[in-house]
């Protein structure tokens, strides 16, 4: 009887972490190149990036929507490929720091 009373207390014995799956990620992925290319000049583009990217911190799957972003957005005078790769860069030392 105690324990009954106490375990709605008691955090949940497991936490899953749930994944989203290949084909949610690329839904994101052309919601955000969608909303990019929606303009066609380069700072509006860039600026968009940028907010879709802010968008997009501390989500779960982050790290697999930027490595698709970064097969999907094109070349060109935004450099968006190297844009994503350099916040990869930045989400793994993120998540570095946070594990020591």
């Amino acid at each position: 009887e105690v324990l009954t009373d106490v375990a709605v207390y008691l955090p949940p014995e497991t936490t899953s972490i749930v994944t989203l799956s290949e084909d949610e990620i690329l839904q994101i992925v052309q919601r955000i190149r969608d909303a990019i290319f929606a303009y066609n000049m380069t700072q509006p583009r860039i600026n968009q990036f940028v907010a879709e990217i802010r968008a997009l911190e501390n989500h779960p799957d982050q790290g697999r929507i930027l490595r698709r972003l970064a097969q999907v957005l094109p070349e060109g005078p935004e450099a968006f490929p190297e844009r994503v790769y350099k916040e990869i860069v930045r989400l793994r030392w993120d998540t570095a720091v946070e594990t020591l």
